[in-house]
């Protein structure tokens, strides 16, 4: 079909935003540019991999772990399980987890060798759009046939006005409902459904070894910790993946949500000793880290997702302004697959 050019603005660099970009790619080819602003200095939100230095390619996964899928979900999303399956951006999840749900085999479990932040990397690349990072949206002003975006730049601290023809919101929904401009007057009809929207927030700890080939007497990839304290997901990221092996070991640990609840306003450093103390209490062996991370993520899982799940809204028809992300879905990777989609049937009745 005839598509008119146009220039397309998509807010957040996660997993919803990378996987829409490549979806407009894909369907509208070449007919739009796409620029993608995201307020962290890289891409993908909570599939976060850190690395101990920019010198080194130890790295462990801060965020999100591993892909569980149904077989219903690998059938409706199998052309992209296909794609990164056959990419080499995931494999199938190999190691021993212990104290997993017994899912039978009704579910297949996915990681990724570079780490899951490679999955929107790959498709923020194929999508052959202009990334922009350090850049927070603050306000949306609309007119008769564009939008007027302004924002602040993180790095060089300097605020900046862009526009567009159509602009597409998939950042954590708390951080929609403080956007400012019109945009707050474009949101009244769904604000009481918006702020019923709730996530979890938990820590975690990312430790370095890497002199530390091997943890002797540890069958385990990745455990989860059943007794209610400060740890309640714990892995050897380096053998979970299988890859980086050879630079070190590295280990993430998660908190548990009533630790992070009780603990969410204390003081970092006070929180990371806790969570250390105890990653030494069930792994007695391991030697003081060479290098740590540390981070509380805010919005960490949805827990409550917007009303009917419908996968998007639609703010405005023209300009089209249009809210995506997990947070009108389901908080996994197929949630993030369906905003997407929903999003591009959304874009299709609009161009066509």
């Amino acid at each position: 079909m005839e598509i008119k050019s146009s220039k397309i603005l998509v807010v957040g660099a996660g997993l919803t935003g990378a996987l829409t970009c490549n979806f407009i790619r894909q369907r509208l080819k070449q007919t739009v540019s796409i620029e993608i602003w995201e307020k962290s200095r890289g891409v993908g939100g909570r599939m976060n991999s850190s690395r101990m230095n920019t010198s080194s390619n130890l790295s462990c996964d801060m965020g999100a772990q591993y892909l569980t899928v149904t077989k219903e979900y690998m059938c409706k999303h199998q052309s992209v399980y296909n794609e990164l399956l056959n990419e080499k951006v995931l494999s199938p999840l190999e190691g021993l987890v212990d104290g997993m749900k017994d899912y039978g085999d009704q579910v297949k479990h996915y990681v990724a060798p570079r780490g899951l932040n490679a999955i929107p990397k790959y498709f923020i690349n194929k999508a052959d759009c202009n990334l922009k990072t350090n850049n927070l949206l603050k306000s949306i002003f609309v007119s008769d046939s564009f939008v007027r975006a302004s924002g602040f730049n993180n790095s060089d601290k300097e605020s900046f006005d862009a526009l567009a023809d159509v602009v597409i919101l998939t950042i954590p929904i708390p951080q929609l409902l403080k956007i400012q401009g019109e945009f707050e007057s474009l949101l009244e009809a769904h604000r009481s459904r918006l702020e019923l929207v709730q996530y979890s927030s938990r820590y975690a700890l990312g430790c370095f070894y890497p002199n530390l080939k091997k943890i002797e007497n540890v069958e385990w990839c990745s455990k989860y910790i059943p007794d209610g304290s400060s740890i309640r997901f714990l892995s050897i990221d380096t053998k979970k993946r299988k890859s980086n092996e050879a630079e070190g070991t590295s280990i993430v640990a998660h908190a548990s949500v009533p630790f992070s609840i009780e603990h969410f306003e204390s003081r970092f450093d006070d929180v990371e000793v806790l969570m250390k103390n105890r990653l030494y209490e069930i792994i007695p062996s391991l030697p003081k880290a060479e290098s740590t991370k540390f981070l509380r993520w805010r919005y960490s899982q949805v827990t409550k997702p917007y009303e009917g799940r419908p996968g998007c809204i639609v703010l405005k028809l023209s300009p089209l302004i249009i809210c995506a992300g997990d947070g009108f879905s389901n908080s996994n990777f197929d949630g993030c697959v369906d905003s997407a989609e929903a999003v591009l049937k959304v874009l299709h009745s609009y161009y066509s």
